[in-house]
């Protein structure tokens, strides 16, 4: 079929003359599509170089989605990086997962409020750590923590070589029964002595910013109108406390609260002692560093403390603001002692005074142990926790006199 313009030109010239001129629009065309073409080529690699100098040479040349991007950027970008992405995150939550230690109860303690692990370590200065309470994750687990009140009749589980055992107790070695099967299971100890691995004591006392006026501590003594107070649930217990305080009782006037004495608490005890001048903070077993919750929760009340125990009350804590019955010969001299404070309100005061700078902080030992564990090689031990927690850790009472001392 003929060229339409072929046959246009033939109506009006005559034949070689249209020859002539098809020829010459034919190569006219073919020169402006050419010429065009480079135009279009010219504009895309300023446009290319232009792209290239704003994402550099390495993020051009190295990564291959950049490139299809510049190339093809109607198409949309998570098309190129959905798997880029994917590998990525993959290998992240791969690196964490390494990174993180687990940490598993073998036997939690009954009384052990079982916190979400993220409560446990947040705001430790190394917090990539987990806790568990289920049983089953003791295979896989970084460290097994194990409560030692209550492994008389059990038996270590099988165990990883680079797993941490470590040893758990608030209770003093008097009053614990560890099987023979234990003696060589345990890397690290987290108890209320401080040669611990991790010191896990029941309190810190921290000094306290707010200052009260005398006229709050005048209004305080008013109210104070009985003597001694003892809250106790253990009648016999091993420092012989209750023979102590048969002894203070025939020179002070002693209420006991609880199952050991007369009187009944109600819902608080401790709310009572604001009747009270003195209160009675004496442990069942006198071992080393071993104060518990009876000296802390009086820092809640107004009411001086007398403690007796088997630590060394003036290292851990300081002077001044306690009566230590270790400061005394008898329950004698003591008795005549907190006779006088009833009568000297000003040397009382003196010590109320002296104890309301400070308040109690309870401890992190999770934060001790998770950091410990992201360096388990260099901490990397074996205990004989019997020769650890050794009869040398506690002793018997001297102070057991007769009233004529």
């Amino acid at each position: 079929m003929a060229c339409p313009t072929r046959r246009l030109l033939k109506m009006f010239l005559p034949t070689r003359t249209v020859r002539s001129v098809h020829v010459v629009l034919t190569v006219t065309f073919a020169i402006c599509t050419f010429v065009l073409s480079m135009r279009e080529i010219s504009r895309f690699e300023k446009h290319f170089r232009r792209r290239h100098s704003i994402f550099g040479d390495a993020d051009v040349l190295k990564d291959s989605t950049e490139k299809r991007r510049l190339i093809f950027p109607h198409i949309n970008e998570s098309m190129f990086n959905a798997s880029s992405s994917k590998r990525k995150e993959s290998h992240e939550t791969k690196k964490k997962r390494k990174y993180t230690k687990s940490i598993v109860w073998f036997n939690t303690p009954n009384w052990f409020t079982r916190f979400s692990s993220k409560s446990i370590f947040s705001g430790c200065e190394v917090s990539q750590c987990t806790m568990s309470y289920d049983h089953h994750d003791v295979p896989t687990a970084d460290a097994v923590l194990v409560n030692g009140i209550n492994i008389s009749d059990s038996s270590p589980p099988p165990r990883r070589p680079e797993q941490m055992f470590v040893f758990f107790s608030l209770e003093p070695p008097v009053y614990m029964d560890i099987s023979t099967k234990w003696q060589h299971a345990f890397n690290w100890t987290i108890t209320y002595r401080r040669d611990s691995d991790v010191w896990r004591s029941y309190g810190e006392l921290r000094r306290n910013r707010t200052k009260l006026s005398m006229d709050y501590f005048e209004k305080i003594l008013k109210k104070k109108t009985k003597a001694v107070a003892w809250f106790v649930s253990r009648c016999v217990s091993h420092s012989k406390r209750e023979r102590y305080v048969r002894e203070l009782k025939k020179y002070i006037q002693v209420d006991i609260y609880g199952r050991c004495g007369p009187y009944k608490c109600g819902r608080n005890c401790y709310q009572k002692l604001e009747q009270y001048r003195f209160f009675l903070a004496f442990e069942n077993s006198l071992c080393v560093d071993y104060v518990t919750e009876k000296f802390f929760k009086t820092f809640k009340y107004d009411v001086v403390p007398v403690v007796r125990g088997g630590a060394n009350y003036s290292s851990l804590f300081g002077d001044g603001f306690l009566i230590n019955t270790a400061d005394f010969r008898s329950g004698k001299k003591l008795g005549a002692y907190l006779s006088f404070l009833m009568q000297d309100d000003t040397e009382y005061l003196k010590i109320l005074r002296e104890k309301q700078k400070y308040y109690v902080a309870f401890p992190r030992p999770w934060c001790d142990l998770c950091k410990k564990l992201h360096n388990a090689e260099e901490y990397s031990k074996r205990i004989d926790i019997h020769s650890w927690l050794g009869e040398r850790n506690c002793h018997l009472p001297t102070d057991l006199r007769s009233s004529k001392s």
